[in-house]
């Protein structure tokens, strides 16, 4: 019986929960049972899917990453090397490479396969606390709490462009899907979206509320969407913008939706927004 799988975490228990869809659940025999992880030692900040749902990857309090087969449901490599509690992780979407983020100020990419360090990103001063990978595995940016995003080359690990802006830590990131577009959000309330080619702002949106904590492109780049860590999400046409963007710095999203919760995740998937929310 098909279903999808859902995983979150519970300070250093990693959760798998089946999904079943409407008809099943009026079917006898459906196994509602989860799956529990206690690999972690301490609180998980982050947890990511491959794109092709094989390999689930955690970020720990800890120091440490753990990598675990969706197909087996095991625990594959439980990765140490960082220095400090792990912020953020990303799984390529050619499947091969994990990143994360540290405390200690550096990013490191991982073998999937292996589990071993490849290279290691330093040149932040303070916690990465968000990164992503371009979508061509060839790259990946980080955003930092020193208020710096910097964009590295996976081959050499060197850094290729430093896009200093934001007043404050930056929380999330995201490229568009040709990848020649990069939108951050930082502590200011304020969306930048940058021309990578040529390091400019080309749009900046300002929010009045709290900061964007997580930041989504639809598949097609024609939207953007953001969400507060309070659950205000707001959809942007973002062809639209780009036309006014010199005649105006003040730009109303065609979506505003308050969640009432606090929120956990925001995900584009089957054509749409999904959230997670406590």
């Amino acid at each position: 019986m098909r279903c999808g799988l859902v995983a979150f975490a519970e300070f250093n228990v990693l959760r798998l929960m089946p999904i079943h869809c409407l008809d099943s659940l009026f079917s006898t025999g459906v196994n509602n049972e989860q799956i529990k992880f206690t690999n972690h030692s301490a609180q998980i900040y982050s947890i990511a899917i491959s794109s092709n749902n094989n390999i689930l990857v955690s970020a720990s309090a800890d120091h440490s990453i753990c990598i675990y087969s969706l197909v087996d449901f095991i625990l594959l490599h439980k990765c140490t090397g960082h220095l400090g509690p792990v912020y953020c992780v990303k799984i390529s979407s050619n499947g091969q490479y994990i990143a994360s983020g540290s405390m200690d100020a550096t990013a490191r990419l991982w073998d999937v396969r292996t589990g071993k360090t490849l290279r290691i990103f330093a040149g932040h001063t303070q916690s990465i606390i968000c990164l992503e990978f371009h979508p061509n595995c060839l790259y990946i940016v980080t955003g930092s709490a020193d208020r710096n995003i910097r964009l590295w080359s996976l081959n050499k690990a060197t850094p290729l462009r430093l896009l200093h802006a934001a007043k404050g830590s930056v929380y999330s990131l995201a490229f568009n899907p040709p990848g020649r577009l990069l939108a951050s959000a930082s502590e200011d309330k304020k969306i930048r979206v940058w021309d990578l080619l040529t390091s400019k702002i080309i749009v900046e949106i300002r929010c009045k509320d709290s900061p964007i904590v997580r930041l989504i492109w639809c598949k097609d780049g024609t939207e953007l969407c953001a969400a507060t860590v309070d659950g205000i999400i707001r959809i942007w046409d973002f062809a639209s913008i780009q036309v006014h963007s010199e005649s105006s710095r003040h730009h109303e999203p065609k979506l505003i939706q308050s969640l009432n919760a606090k929120l956990l995740s925001l995900e584009y998937t089957f054509g749409t927004y999904g959230t997670l929310t406590m």
